[in-house]
């Protein structure tokens, strides 16, 4: 039964990261990390990009889900369409109160219930 929660305990982490507030383009820090994800709105629309480059009049960036060395993969939005970015964060306390609520429920699990025979 504990085999089967593990899933869940890796599951629930995923809980833990978020998107932070929204800036405008231009405050962003020209030395983001290649890996860094953020999450770029133009036009009522979101895209999540990393290998971000700041231009004078763009933003380009290449979706998570491709090679950030992708050149072809990289999209183009011009700065004065880019309604808001969000960089995604990392929760501590998220992570706190959800692996000690995993950890309770484990505890529990292996003290209340007898195992099958």
């Amino acid at each position: 039964m504990i085999r089967s929660a593990t899933p869940l305990l890796a599951l629930t982490l995923l809980g833990c990261n978020g998107w932070g507030g929204a800036q405008a383009g231009a405050t962003l820090p020209a030395d983001l990390e290649t890996r860094r994800r953020l999450q770029v709105w133009s036009d009522g629309r979101s895209q999540v990009l990393h290998a971000i480059r700041l231009g004078n009049d763009t933003l380009s960036g290449v979706p998570y889900w491709q090679a950030p060395e992708c050149d072809s993969c990289r999209v183009l939005i011009p700065s004065a369409r880019v309604d808001s970015v969000r960089v995604r964060t990392f929760s501590r306390r998220k992570t706190v109160i959800l692996v000690g609520a995993v950890g309770l429920f484990y505890w529990l699990l292996v003290t209340h219930i007898p195992a099958p025979t």
